[in-house]
């Protein structure tokens, strides 16, 4: 495949996953992940997509700032940056293959449980323990630190505590942007330390993501207000569970 095809598709899939994220506020990272994985590596992938999120939400914080729950945001950040160590080693010394085995099948646990919560007949389903939710967090933010693409674990304490959706949208790209500042500080200090941040291929696919990026929002911002969240949530978590099928099949066939 040439490059010019490699880089194009990648444009292709960080429009379509920002143009979901800019109306529901997670889902881009570990939408595109998978995919872009596939073109340029998971750590490339990781680095630069991680660059990709923090733009956009940085964006949507400044943007929408005082739609933000800062009680939700406080919780969400302090139990997730608990666990982001964690996934931060494992990052840096599993092989690609086990990482990648890894997030296919944490994807499609997250898509099915998106499903399920979306179609279930029971409307007056109890809510998730405190409990149960924090520990929720704290995987979270160890997936996160792994992958740069915790969202779906992190989204689910945010559900039940966070219900209008501009507020949601908000308070996760809060979230991201915190998140998202610790680990490209953490990439930096490994490049100045130990050489080893593929610093080239990043800014590539960074720089010739933004275009596509802004695209993205652009038309995300207008369906927000147009479409209902129902319908965007089926489709998100259908893009969640044909990446997670892709991510395994990868991994399994590598």
């Amino acid at each position: 495949m040439s490059d010019i095809l490699k880089y194009f598709l990648i444009g292709i899939i960080v429009l379509f996953a920002n143009i979901l994220e800019s109306i529901t506020g997670f889902g881009a990272t570990v939408a595109e992940l998978p995919f872009v994985s596939a073109l340029v590596g998971i750590k490339t992938a990781v680095v630069s997509l991680c660059m990709v999120s923090l733009t956009l939400a940085f964006f949507v914080v400044i943007r929408f700032s005082k739609q933000i729950d800062k009680k939700a945001y406080l919780n969400i950040v302090g139990f997730a940056l608990l666990g982001m160590p964690i996934g931060m080693l494992a990052f840096s010394f599993l092989p690609e293959r086990y990482l990648k085995i890894g997030l296919g099948v944490f994807i499609i646990l997250a898509a099915a449980r998106g499903f399920f919560v979306i179609f279930s007949k029971k409307k007056d389903r109890k809510p998730i323990n405190d409990t149960v939710l924090k520990i929720l967090l704290f995987i979270g933010g160890t997936v996160h630190g792994a992958f740069a693409s915790g969202g779906p674990f992190l989204v689910i304490y945010a559900g039940e505590k966070v219900k209008e959706k501009g507020s949601f949208r908000a308070t996760m790209c809060s979230v991201w942007a915190t998140l998202n500042s610790v680990l490209l500080i953490k990439y930096i200090i490994e490049y100045f330390v130990a050489r080893d941040f593929l610093i080239k291929p990043v800014a590539t696919v960074y720089l010739l993501a933004i275009p596509f990026l802004a695209m993205g929002v652009a038309v995300g911002m207008f369906l927000h207000k147009k479409v209902s969240q129902k319908v965007f949530s089926v489709i998100v978590y259908c893009i969640l569970l044909a990446a997670g099928i892709t991510m395994l099949a990868l991994a399994v066939a590598g």
